[in-house]
Formats: C-alpha cells, structure tokens, sequence
C-alpha cells in the first residue's frame, strides 16, 4: 500500500489507532491486497483520503468526507486534518503535520523565536495557574 510510509506511527501505533490487528496491518506491508472496510479504517487513523493508500479514487466517495490537498506534503486529507481559520468556514492550505514540521523548523532554527515561544508557554501557564486559583 502507497502512503503508510508518510506517517510517524509504527505498526502498533497505528493497529492501535486504526482498532486492525496489528498481523492484518504486517501483511498488508507485505504487499497482500486488503478488503475496502480495511482500507477505510487505515486511512481514518493516518488522517488520510483512501486514493492517498491505493493510488484510485473510487473509495473516496465512501468516507463522506471532504478533501483537500496539502500545499506542501501534497497528501490528500479530509478537512479534519487541516486547522480551521477562525471565524471563517475555511481551512489552512497546510495539513496539521506540515504546520507542526514548520514551526519545529523554526522554533530550531531562530533563538529569538525559540525565546518568543518560550515566552508565550510562561504566560500561558502563569494564566491556567491564574484561572484555577
């Protein structure tokens, strides 16, 4: 199956995840074909389109679900695997992975965004601690 390699989670994680034993999700790695419900099921946990795990478009129509392509991975994900712009019926044109990959990039690469981060996890922590008192 194309796809699974996209993803961070190891075969338990995701047999975990997905509720497939994790010997279906060993064959299927292996190459052996998997049934429709399977790959429907595989692609939920890994917040993808069917079409990303078989290369064919005919199971997408059975999710009900609405897709989008990331800008950057350009993996196929339904709209829950993109985060919302406030106040609007839209989405951002990255999925959730590739906004998370960035801000790591960033937070690794610049010291004054790592302070600014650091900064911004101090207050907020000093306001739950605030609001809980």
């Amino acid at each position: 199956m194309a796809g699974t390699k996209r993803s961070d989670l190891s075969a338990a994680q995701l047999a975990e995840r997905s509720g497939i034993p994790g010997g279906t999700i060993a064959r299927l790695e292996r190459g052996r074909p998997a049934r429709t419900d399977i790959i429907i099921r595989l692609a939920d946990a890994l917040v993808l389109a069917p079409s990303e795990l078989t290369e064919s478009t005919e199971l997408d129509p059975l999710t009900d679900e609405i897709y989008r392509q990331c800008k950057s991975c350009l993996a196929v994900r339904p709209l829950r695997g993109f985060l919302p712009l406030k106040g609007t019926p839209y989405v951002y044109l990255r999925c959730r992975p590739c906004r998370a990959r960035r801000a790591r990039e960033r937070y690794h690469a610049d010291p004054q965004e790592r302070a600014a981060q650091i900064r911004r996890a101090q207050r907020n922590r000093l306001k739950r601690r605030q609001a809980v008192a």
